[in-house]
């Protein structure tokens, strides 16, 4: 009888749920595409579907509001993708105002550190437009 009870077994491994899915990218729509930066939802929606080359601007819709039946791998790939060069880009742009600043404060004393800076600012591989529209959005 003890080898039956699941509690005596262990747990089983867990899920994900279709439901997990679709929150997790109505979650990444609402940090990559936040409606108070464009303006509105339904701009923050288009940009989306632009950006992220989906289906039609509905099912950009239905993702951004967790609507959808299912969220496809390639979706959530793109999402992830470009949460993480919305990342690297707000990285970028916090590197170069420190070198700035360093530049400001000593840049005898702080040579080194600037010049990693900029080395990892370049090795980064965001390019210039998304950087400056981090710059944009973060003034």
């Amino acid at each position: 009888m003890l080898g039956k009870s699941p509690k005596i077994l262990g747990k089983s491994p867990k899920r994900v749920s279709r439901m997990d899915k679709v929150l997790e990218a109505k979650a990444l729509m609402h940090e990559c595409f936040p409606s108070l930066t464009y303006g509105s939802v339904q701009r923050a929606i288009w940009k989306a579907y632009t950006t992220l080359k989906l289906r039609s601007e509905r099912r950009a819709r239905s993702l951004y509001h967790g609507e959808a039946p299912c969220v496809y791998a390639e979706e959530m790939d793109a999402l992830r993708e470009e949460k993480a060069r919305q990342d690297a880009a707000k990285l970028v742009v916090q590197f170069n105002r420190t070198i700035a600043h360093l530049r400001e404060k000593d840049p005898d004393f702080y040579r080194p550190t600037i010049t990693q800076l900029e080395r990892v600012v370049r090795s980064a591989g965001v390019s210039n437009s998304a950087v400056a529209d981090e710059g944009d959005a973060e003034s």
